[in-house]
């Protein structure tokens, strides 16, 4: 198990999680240098956990394999999920931010009272809210494709007053608009 000291930035080529990486609260921002694959790869039966908040800033690639629970924010350029991914944390992109992905990839959004905010602009192939529980949803980025339940039928509660910006909205759960 990995304890990142208090805030602390890593400048990078690539992180690969073969164990624990657990994230204290004061958070960690990964650097990462342009052009090398896989960026950051979390192996299976490896963990990124823990109550602070790991910030990706430059070009990445993300390969999520394992567990990954701690809030993730997309800080910064463009962060492209290299394979079909499973998220738990709470997600967070930035203003000016990009979440990307290849053809044929989902970002599946699996935690309980996960909260999901978009500013920048999602294009990943497939992102479907899939808890089985209440989610989460705000902020004024758009979205390629956005499904609410294909599977575990989540409740997404959006936040009030929100402008929702999508190619293609599949509702197969609850989306508890005004709630």
């Amino acid at each position: 198990i990995v304890h990142p000291a208090s805030e602390m930035t890593l400048h990078a080529e690539v992180l690969n999680v073969y164990g624990t990486l657990a994230v204290g609260s004061s958070g960690l921002t990964l650097d990462m240098l342009t052009g090398y694959f896989p960026g950051v790869a979390v192996s299976t039966g490896a963990s990124v956990i823990g109550t602070g908040e790991v910030r990706l800033q430059g070009t990445v690639d993300l390969y999520i394999d394992g567990e990954w629970s701690a809030p993730l924010r997309i800080a910064s350029g463009t962060t492209t999920v290299a394979a079909t991914s499973d998220l738990n944390g709470d997600l967070t992109v930035d203003t000016g931010a990009f979440l990307g992905g290849a053809e044929n990839v989902h970002l599946h959004l699996t935690g309980v009272g996960q909260n999901v905010t978009n500013n920048g602009t999602v294009t990943v192939p497939s992102v479907y809210f899939e808890s089985g529980g209440d989610q989460y949803l705000a902020g004024t980025g758009t979205w390629r494709y956005l499904g609410v339940g294909e599977t575990n039928q989540p409740i997404v509660h959006p936040a009030s007053e929100m402008t929702l910006h999508a190619e293609v909205l599949n509702v197969y759960g609850t989306l508890a608009v005004g709630s």
